[in-house]
Formats: structure tokens, C-alpha cells, sequence
């Protein structure tokens, strides 16, 4: 039986890179792969084009139950040594919106790519389609990994174990809660878990509403009590979508309401009247329709007096339209689940490990990084960061 430095189950983000990091100090690791190709996600991230990491990034833009235990991480693998570490392979960052950063090829599986060409060059072997069976600590200093892969029986020793096994989001690619069972095993607590960065539903009471603006899209102010985002939302015939609403799901609470504000860079207040002594015969809905779309606008006509003019309309009239653009209310009745999400929101128990090797307090010889850790980032490439530092991290300790 081949004995191995570490084992590293999952090809994805923080497994590759911690992969080849390894690779890069020497040391003889082993990938297992439960589906059929490494870097599943990354392929179909950003549309496929991939916004691998952002300008940005911060501890403040993670959300966990330890806000300061993604600092050591993030600090010893930073935005540059991303930037640097894929331009030195051909992929030149390409900046959009907010900092996020694409392959200025706007090709995901050209960081695939990366990887795949550093594993054959140093021939670390990776084993597709593996189902993990049953994991075994022997004696102090070695893991036995039993699995199968097409029919095939498998056994590997190695003398670190590493689970970047990523989390529940879209099953359908073979995501799993693996990592939790693995937790479980060996005694480590996990965090309640639950999907984060995904469309919410609206109940069947306001749906036929929103069916009527499916397909609108808007720049919009999406707030709680807690954090606001600016971005576009967009209306479905199920409810909210749209960076803006992916963003605050991942700090929405079931039952919570939460608000929208349609015109962020306007104050209707001042703008009615600035119009009723310059144009006063112009209808609220001719004002409404030069800053938003005509069917959002005509979707208010039960609740805004939307063919008076601006002339006659009333204090209360006023009012009540800058309250119904600035302060929509929305109250979500779920959302679409792990079948949906971009990410996960929870899992490793961050007080189970080590900030600055991402071991597990208990098993110094165990590793978790990626997004089974209870570190989940915003969208815009602060979860590919997370994902390349705690790999590189973990290599490192290995």
C-alpha cells in the first residue's frame, strides 16, 4: 500500500491549490475526486468565466461565527500572490465591477487548466469517481482511506488527512455534507448550516405580483438591520434574484423582512417637487417611467396615484410614493435551497481549528479549508480568495 504525505479529499478550489503547493515543497500528497473531473465548480462559476478572487478582500467581508479567524488566513496568502500566481501561467486578471477580478480570457477552465498541467508536471496523482468509504486513524501518526472507484476497491495510507470536500450547494454535481461527517467522526464541532448567496422565494400571496415583472432588472439598495448592498436585483416569476439579493441572503434570517430602495441615488421627496413647480402637468407615472422600468411602474397603479399630476397630488400622495420606492418591503417565505446556492453559509466549527494552520485543535494531523470551514465570503470572487489562501495554508503544514 502506497503511503502518502497527506491525502487531500476534493479537487476543487482549496484542494488544487493546496495540492500543488504541497507539490511545490516536495512533499507526496494524493488527491481523491468524487466526481469525474477536478474543479467542477470553478468550470461553471461566473457563468463560466470565473471572477477568481476580488480588489477587495477582508475579513469584513465573510460572514462567520468567529468574524477575526479569517485574518491569518487571508494574510498569508493574499489578493497578489493570486493575481501573481495565475499571471504567471498565461491568466491575466481582468477587473469589473466592485473588484472582481475574471481571466481576462473570460474562460473558467483556464484556471482549471492551471492546476491540471501543474499536478501532470509534478505527478501528483489524483483518483476521479472515488466514493469514500471509511476513514481510519491508526496508531498516532496515519490515516488508512478506504474507498471504491468504478468497482474497484481502494486503500491509501498517508500521515496527514485534508477535507476540502467544499458543501451541500448543488447536489447535482455530487456536492455533499461529507465534511460534516467526517466532523463527526472525530469528534469536531460543526456550525448550523444553511444556504447562503441564493434566490429567495416570495409566498403564494404576493407571487402572481411578481410573475407580472419577471424578468426586470434594476440597481437597487437591498438593506437589513445589519448591512446593506448596492447592486442590481432581479424580479422572477418565484420571487428576487440578482447580485444585490444574493448578497443580503446571506445575512437573511427566516421570517425576517428586509428592505429595497429603487431609486438609491434619487430622493423622490425633493425630485416631485423640484418637477411639480417646473413641469406640474406631467403624470407621477411619466416621472416614475423616466427612472424605472414602465412595468414596475405600472405594477404600483393599485397603490400610487400613478395618473395625477404632479401638480395635484397631495402631501400624503407624496409620501407615500417615496416611502413605496425607497422602503419596498420584502418578506422572502424561503429560499431555493442548495440546489440554487452559490455557497454555504456555516460548518467547521472555526474554534475547532487552528487560525493560522486550519488543523483541528484535536488532530493536528486533520485539516479542513474551503467552504466546509464556517468562513463563507460575498459574491464577487471573496470565496475562490478564501478558498486559494486556506489551500496554500494547509500545504504549508502538511
Amino acid at each position: 500500500m502506497e503511503s502518502f504525505d497527506a491525502i487531500i479529499i476534493g479537487a476543487g478550489a482549496c484542494g488544487l491549490m493546496c495540492a500543488v503547493q504541497a507539490g511545490y515543497l516536495g512533499k507526496k500528497v494524493l488527491l481523491l475526486e468524487k466526481g469525474d473531473k477536478a474543479g467542477a465548480k470553478i468550470i461553471i462559476s461566473g457563468g463560466g468565466r470565473c471572477n477568481y478572487t476580488n480588489l477587495s478582500v477582508s475579513a469584513e467581508n465573510f460572514i462567520s461565527e468567529n468574524p477575526h479567524f479569517a485574518n491569518s488566513t487571508l494574510s498569508q496568502w493574499t489578493v497578489q500572490d493570486t493575481l501573481d500566481f495565475f499571471e504567471q501561467f498565461g491568466i491575466t486578471g481582468k477587473e469589473k465591477t466592485l473588484g472582481q477580478i475574471f481571466p481576462a480570457s473570460n474562460k473558467a477552465i483556464d484556471i482549471v487548466h492551471v492546476f491540471t498541467n501543474l499536478l501532470a508536471e509534478m505527478q501528483i496523482p489524483i483518483q476521479y469517481q472515488f466514493e469514500l468509504g471509511e476513514i481510519v486513524k491508526v496508531g498516532a501518526n496515519d490515516y488508512e482511506v478506504f474507498g471504491s472507484s468504478i468497482g474497484k476497491q481502494l486503500k491509501f495510507r498517508a500521515r496527514n488527512l485534508v477535507i476540502a470536500t467544499g458543501g451541500f450547494p448543488i447536489p447535482k454535481m455530487g456536492a455533499t455534507g461529507i465534511a460534516f461527517d467526517i466532523a463527526k467522526q472525530f469528534e469536531i464541532k460543526t456550525t448550523k448550516h444553511a444556504p447562503a448567496l441564493v434566490p429567495l422565494v416570495i409566498g403564494l400571496q404576493d407571487r402572481e405580483w411578481y410573475e407580472k415583472l419577471s424578468g426586470i432588472s434594476v440597481f437597487a439598495r437591498v438593506s437589513n438591520e445589519r448591512i446593506s448592498f448596492e447592486e442590481n436585483i432581479l424580479f422572477t416569476h418565484w420571487g428576487l434574484s440578482g447580485p444585490a439579493i444574493l448578497q443580503i441572503s446571506s445575512y437573511w434570517k427566516g421570517a425576517e423582512t428586509f428592505e429595497i430602495n429603487l431609486l438609491p441615488n434619487v430622493n423622490l421627496k425633493d425630485l416631485i417637487q423640484k418637477e411639480r413647480n417646473e413641469q406640474g402637468s406631467k403624470l407621477l407615472s411619466t416621472l416614475l417611467q423616466f427612472y424605472l422600468p414602465k412595468k414596475l411602474v405600472e405594477a404600483f397603479a393599485t397603490q400610487l396615484p400613478l395618473d395625477t399630476k404632479l401638480a395635484s397630488i397631495s402631501k400624503e400622495a407624496v409620501l407615500k410614493t417615496h416611502q413605496l420606492i425607497h422602503h419596498f418591503a420584502v418578506k422572502p417565505a424561503g429560499d431555493k435551497g442548495y440546489e440554487k446556492a452559490e455557497v454555504m453559509r456555516g460548518g467547521i466549527d472555526t474554534n475547532e481549528l487552528s487560525s493560522k494552520t486550519l488543523s483541528s485543535k484535536k488532530h493536528p494531523d486533520l485539516f479542513f479549508g474551503g467552504e466546509c470551514v464556517d468562513v463563507t465570503g460575498w459574491l464577487g470572487g471573496y470565496n475562490f480568495q478564501w478558498a486559494w489562501a486556506s489551500g496554500y495554508v494547509i500545504a504549508q503544514h502538511i
